[in-house]
């Protein structure tokens, strides 16, 4: 069984540390996501994901 899902990543200069937010089931959340991010975070960037049996493809 695959599962596709889509993540969101955001860079926080302060803490120089990468935060993942997701898996979302839907691009339309995700995107969502995205763009609150943006307004305190850089680099925020959506990646789809595929997942097979819960473990990454």
């Amino acid at each position: 069984m695959l599962y596709a899902g889509w993540l969101v990543s955001c860079y926080n200069p302060e803490t120089k540390n990468t935060i993942f937010k997701g898996p979302f089931c839907m691009i339309n959340l995700a995107q969502n996501c995205a763009k609150d991010l943006k307004k305190q975070y850089t680099s925020v960037k959506i990646y789809h994901l595929v997942y097979e049996n819960n473990n990454q493809v």
